[in-house]
């Protein structure tokens, strides 16, 4: 598996002006109504065009053809979204709610890891990016980056999805072959406990087995 990267906010680079707009038409999840919670998985990660035979090429062309007609400083970019599979405090919380002798109890422990629901969501989407891969005339385009936060629910929810497609290569050193950690690719920096990583010295321990890590200067 690759190395990860660690970055901290104080090892950025000075912050620069960007306009970001989602582009509609692409995926259901960008239509409205959208539903944060779909009873079921949307087919091909919600691709709106499924059904076409040649559905990821056509994505591809579109993308493509929207980028050689943009303005010199417009970029597309294609951002693959995933939220963390469940985590203890997650569980804690679906399990007590409205228990009020329980209040608090999923704000217990730090950094707390995946249950084993949660590893068996991150699971399906790897079987669901294997068999958008084995598409052999119309394979899906991986990713070329990745970027994770240093939650270790979130970095173990990356291992499971991409294991064995794009975390392969122990070895790598270019930034578009292992993860990017950055320091506030988070929903929310917040008191709570269940919201505070694990020092980078803890991460490092944890997951040099599974995540042979290169780091840059970061905070520990």
């Amino acid at each position: 598996m690759p190395n990860l990267t660690f970055q901290a906010p104080d090892t950025l680079e000075p912050p620069r002006r960007f306009h970001y707009e989602a582009i509609p038409g692409f995926y259901i999840q960008s239509e409205p109504p959208a539903t944060l919670n779909p009873v079921r998985r949307p087919p091909a990660f919600g691709l709106k065009e499924h059904a076409s035979p040649t559905r990821w090429k056509d994505f591809k062309d579109c993308i493509d053809l929207l980028q050689h007609s943009a303005p010199e400083d417009t970029r597309y970019i294609v951002c693959w979204l995933a939220r963390h599979g469940q985590a203890w405090h997650n569980m804690g919380t679906s399990t007590f709610q409205g228990n009020s002798s329980m209040s608090g109890w999923d704000n217990q422990t730090a950094d707390p890891p995946l249950t084993p629901l949660g590893e068996s969501q991150a699971k399906k989407l790897n079987n669901l990016w294997k068999a958008e891969l084995q598409r052999s005339s119309d394979p899906i385009p991986l990713p070329t980056k990745l970027f994770c936060s240093p939650l270790s629910r979130a970095l173990a929810t990356m291992k499971i999805t991409f294991e064995g497609l794009l975390l392969a290569n122990a070895n790598a050193r270019t930034l578009g072959e292992r993860p990017l950690v950055l320091e506030g690719l988070r929903e929310v920096i917040s008191p709570f406990t269940h919201d505070k990583r694990s020092s980078k010295t803890e991460i490092l321990r944890t997951t040099r087995s599974s995540l042979p890590i290169h780091s840059r200067q970061a905070k520990q």
